[in-house]
């Protein structure tokens, strides 16, 4: 029974219309090469509260190396913050023996998680693959993720949605353990 209803979740995932799927247009300035170079252990972190006119971000992405720490997985997160204690999160973190990326999208009210969806068809370690999240002003999240794995079911790409109830009003990036190159982050509009 739990597998038929992954089975239908991953389904209703992959087939499900995204907001991203509206015309996409950079910022001025709203364009970065990143390439977060974090040691074992530690972490990196990017993060602009300049997003008033902005309501999507886009990435081009690649997990390039994997650091060693008996407390801190390699491990990225793209996080949506707002004026209040609710925030969303997109999360991969790569696993000891490559493999796939394990990828959630997770809801939080202070430090307490509210909602998570697993990123059922992750990249694999070192693919280069490609991020797209939008929000709408009142902080209904959609985010798509395009990689070799789904790049042939469905639609080309995994969706999934966050809900935050309020306007976004920062963006950051953090790296753990690792490498991870984002050859470009984007930040603009999307529009249908």
């Amino acid at each position: 029974m739990k597998f038929k209803i992954l089975a239908m979740a991953a389904a209703f995932a992959l087939a499900a219309s995204g907001a991203n799927a509206g015309t996409f247009q950079a910022a001025p300035h709203g364009s970065y090469l990143l390439d977060m170079d974090t040691g074992d252990g530690n972490f990196s972190l990017w993060e602009t509260k300049d997003v008033a006119d902005i309501n999507a971000v886009q990435a081009h992405i690649t997990f390039a190396r994997k650091g060693k720490s008996k407390d801190y997985a390699p491990s990225f997160r793209i996080t949506l913050e707002t004026a209040g204690d609710v925030s969303a999160r997109v999360d991969f973190s790569a696993l000891p023996k490559s493999g796939p990326l394990i990828g959630f999208v997770t809801t939080f009210k202070g430090r307490d998680e509210t909602g998570r969806e697993l990123i059922i068809m992750g990249p694999e370690f070192a693919e280069p693959f490609d991020l797209k999240i939008a929000w709408t002003a009142d902080g209904k999240i959609s985010v798509d993720t395009y990689d070799k794995a789904v790049a042939t079911i469905g639609q080309g790409f995994e969706h999934h949605q966050a809900d935050v109830g309020q306007a976004i009003t920062a963006v950051s990036v953090s790296v753990s353990t690792g490498e991870v190159e984002f050859n470009k982050l984007e930040l603009g509009t999307v529009t249908p």
